[in-house]
């Protein structure tokens, strides 16, 4: 494959592939469990957030289950989001922490739907 090719056709074309696709067209996928995730652990305690308390994987299985406090959620997922590298979402997402579709399902209740992931995520979640 050409590495100019593969440059272009890697980058959103414009802003509207920022934008989360709803989790509704995306298939359901395998049971997950994110309080397992050695790597959503990581980026959670990597994170440079001055609290007394870092979240844990426990605290982002709740947020990807909508329990608890949804400002917490929002918290929790955005930090994810935020200090997760590309490869950071790959592995989590093969340790079995979420399918595509519930973390997208996740990010659109606490209205987290722009980021530079999120038309790769797009992607993924629609074959999954």
């Amino acid at each position: 494959m050409n590495q100019d090719n593969l440059a272009t056709t890697s980058r959103p074309t414009d802003q509207s592939e920022y934008r989360l696709a709803r989790p509704e067209r995306f298939p359901d996928g395998p049971a997950t469990n994110a309080t397992t995730s050695a790597t959503v652990e990581d980026v959670l305690l990597r994170s440079n957030g001055s609290w007394k308390t870092p979240p844990k994987a426990r605290d982002f299985e709740d947020a990807l289950k909508g329990c608890g406090d949804v400002d917490d959620h929002i918290f929790v997922l955005g930090v994810f989001l935020a200090d997760a590298s590309f490869t950071d979402l790959i592995k989590a997402h093969a340790e079995g922490a979420y399918t595509w579709r519930r973390l997208a399902a996740a990010l659109h209740r606490v209205g987290l739907t722009r980021h530079h992931h999120f038309s790769t995520l797009n992607d993924w979640a629609a074959h999954e």
